[in-house]
């Protein structure tokens, strides 16, 4: 995969939406977003706030 993308990759996962994890369910795309935040992906228009209005 190195040659692909000429370095290093990283690898992270996120919650699933999924009738078997409850957890996942509750607030899931506030949680996906801090997950991918934390995992050092650039959101569109996090630098905004993504706060609800």
């Amino acid at each position: 995969m190195s040659a692909v993308v000429g370095g290093s990759v990283s690898t992270g996962m996120i919650l699933h939406p999924s009738p078997a994890s409850p957890i996942a369910n509750r607030g899931w795309a506030d949680q996906a977003e801090r997950q991918l935040t934390d995992l050092g992906v650039a959101l569109p228009g996090a630098d905004a706030g993504s706060e609800s209005e």
